[in-house]
């Protein structure tokens, strides 16, 4: 891989740059490759001193939990062409999480922050217009960061209201549509007594769907549905996905994240538009923080279940002693 003045265009924040200024930036930008995954970039509390560009991959960004020996929250997944540790640059300060190689081949462009200091004091103008771009990014995601925050808040009152499923996935999913401005929406929970995954929650609600059994496209699809998918580009999953769950949309927009039960699919939350591109990554991260609170809420209903259903027994047990 060779850094060209054609791969600085095609990096968002830069492409709107004049071809001087990428001239003038392109020796400031070096080359980082990460054949394996799973390799960290920077951990926790580590100097601040540069930033990064993907042009090619994943990377996980996590914030190790106090008083939890090795756990950590995953804060979000950046694809190619996104940025991170942007806050070096601006005020060289420790990093506050930890940078985790999450593919292999992954391929960077690394700024130092002593270099881009030399930059703006030799060229004003263009290190002007990068922090514009910059704070432009950084902005939208304090946004997305601050709706987060109340969204995940509400999901937690939702799920603290009610123990049973379906009235937990149509208040959650009645809530992300709002949030997220969403066409349709669905709430699909897997029953483990008819092996099927059914329709808890829809919108609009006068939608009908029959259970999706186990050897369906689309219940394979969710069983294997490892983690949060953002589709932006005409379905290459349509027909996996089935019909019934995208209600004939053939392009746009989908978000689909698994609920997770014990490592296991107990569910999926879909949404979607029918205009492409229209949900972002930021919408993904909250996404994936819904449906780990939704989860766990699934867990905590089942073993509620479990415990009654064992107490109605031990009561029938008694009685017939007696």
């Amino acid at each position: 891989m060779s850094i060209t003045i054609e791969t600085l265009k095609s990096i968002q924040i830069f492409s709107s740059l004049p071809e001087e200024h990428l001239t003038n930036l392109l020796p400031i930008c070096s080359e980082m490759c990460i054949e394996k995954i799973e390799t960290i970039i920077f951990k926790d509390g580590d100097p601040g001193d540069a930033l990064f560009i993907i042009l090619s991959g994943l990377v996980e960004i996590v914030k190790p939990v106090e008083n939890q020996a090795g756990s950590s929250k995953s804060l979000a997944k950046l694809p190619s062409g996104t940025f991170f540790g942007e806050m070096a640059l601006l005020t060289g300060e420790p990093r506050s999480a930890t940078a985790i190689a999450h593919s292999t081949n992954l391929q960077m462009i690394k700024i130092l922050r002593p270099e881009f200091l030399n930059l703006m004091a030799k060229y004003p103008d263009l290190a002007a217009k990068i922090l514009g771009a910059l704070f432009s990014v950084i902005s939208e995601r304090l946004r997305s960061a601050n709706l987060e925050v109340v969204t995940l808040y509400e999901t937690g009152r939702i799920i603290s209201s009610t123990r049973n499923p379906s009235e937990v996935s149509k208040k959650v999913l009645d809530r992300m549509v709002c949030t997220l401005n969403a066409q349709q929406g669905r709430v699909f929970l897997w029953n483990e007594y008819i092996d099927c995954f059914e329709c808890s929650a829809s919108f609009p609600e006068n939608i009908e769907f029959f259970p999706l059994t186990i050897n369906t496209p689309a219940a394979l699809f969710f069983q294997e549905l490892g983690e949060a998918l953002l589709i932006n580009e005409p379905f290459k999953e349509s027909a996996t996905i089935d019909e019934v769950c995208l209600n004939g949309f053939k392009s746009g927009s989908i978000l689909i994240s698994p609920l997770v039960d014990q490592k296991k699919t107990a569910g999926v939350i879909l949404l979607a538009h029918s205009q492409p591109g229209f949900f972002k990554l930021p919408n993904l991260t909250l996404l994936q923080g819904v449906s780990g609170q939704v989860s766990q809420a699934l867990l905590s209903g089942r073993l509620l279940q479990e415990n009654e259903s064992r107490r109605r027994y031990n009561q029938v047990y008694v009685r017939a002693d007696l």
